[in-house]
């Protein structure tokens, strides 16, 4: 017998298949794909290229039906017609009374404690803040605006009051 060994073969590996659960993945990915393209086919074929270009076409099939054409602007949009030249200014009119703004700044300011401000009978209030850091003001009714102080410290309230119709 002879010392010699043979060269030693070399093996290929077993070829595998894959999982089923890549062959699963693999059947969902392109059911999904066919999924995609189907639904954006439909999307497109319901989508006009133009609609500009279908409302002659429209308007020319109504008109050998004798048929009313249909709006294509939605009704109470006024629509823009060719501007024309300006015409000379007008007369001024009359000057108007001199009135009331209808909004009155109101501060209060309190020596010590909490600190109410009450607007007119005939007014609403329409915002208030306590003091210099502006802290939001409470509001027990429609017409009065509340700063409470946690010491006797001075308190400002600053409100607007707005006349009413009522």
């Amino acid at each position: 017998m002879s010392d010699e060994q043979p060269p030693p073969t070399e093996t290929k590996p077993a070829i595998r298949w894959p999982s089923p659960e890549v062959w699963l993945l693999g059947a969902l990915g392109v059911f999904g794909l066919i999924g995609f393209i189907v639904a954006f086919g439909l999307v497109m074929a319901r989508t006009t290229p133009d609609p500009k270009a279908t409302a002659p076409q429209a308007a020319a099939a109504a008109a050998a039906a004798g048929t009313q054409q249909p709006v294509t602007v939605p009704q109470g949009i006024p629509q823009k017609g060719p501007q024309g030249d300006r015409g000379p200014p007008g007369p001024p009119g009359p000057r108007g009374a001199t009135g009331d703004a209808g909004i009155r700044i109101v501060r209060l300011a309190c020596s010590g404690g909490d600190c109410t401000l009450q607007c007119e009978p005939s007014e609403v209030l329409l915002t208030a803040h306590c003091g210099v850091g502006r802290t939001p003001a409470i509001y027990p009714t429609e017409s009065s605006a509340l700063c409470r102080s946690r010491s006797n410290a001075r308190v400002e309230v600053v409100a607007a009051c707005v006349k009413s119709s009522r």
